[in-house]
């Protein structure tokens, strides 16, 4: 099971998801998804894709409230959780990158994805079938020392580096 991922690594509390298919809705992407922590299943969810909040039925009002401190303990600061608080929007930030991660294991297998550091943006170099994509990743990073192949880099950095893309 592919699971988006989120820890608190001060508590040993770790979050993830999994999601159905997705469909257009008419303001955005429409799935269902389930939330665990720790590996169980405390939760599900339903993004309708209508610019609406996201329904949430937690099984227990301590799972929904350790959730909640969790997200605003975690928020980046602009989100300001502490002052306005719904279950969607830390639900779709472990969402994003669970599709990140999807993504980039599967492009990373298949090609080198390096981040020029120039007008260029970001780009790939595809690898030929059955080929190495580790030693092209090398020769891609030598061939352009400024840029930043994530091939090169430990997973959750690549990921790290693909959400400030936004990428999903």
């Amino acid at each position: 099971m592919n699971q988006n991922t989120s820890q608190d690594l001060q508590t040993g509390t770790h979050y993830a998801v999994t999601i159905g298919s997705q469909t257009v809705g008419n303001e955005g992407w429409a799935y269902t998804g389930t939330l665990y922590r720790n590996g169980v299943r405390i939760a599900t969810f339903e993004e309708r894709g209508d610019g609406g909040d996201m329904p949430c039925s937690f099984v227990s009002r301590e799972e929904e409230d350790a959730f909640r401190a969790h997200a605003i303990a975690t928020a980046p600061a602009d989100l300001q959780l502490a002052s306005y608080y719904e279950h969607g929007f830390p639900i779709v930030r472990l969402v994003t990158r669970h599709l990140v991660e999807k993504d980039l294991t599967r492009d990373m297998a298949r090609q080198v994805l390096v981040w020029f550091m120039d007008e260029k943006g970001l780009g790939c170099v595809k690898s030929p079938r059955k080929a190495d994509t580790h030693a092209i990743a090398l020769k891609v990073q030598a061939q352009n020392p400024g840029s930043v192949v994530l091939n090169l880099l430990p997973f959750d950095a690549a990921v790290a580096l693909a959400l400030t893309f936004d990428l999903a």
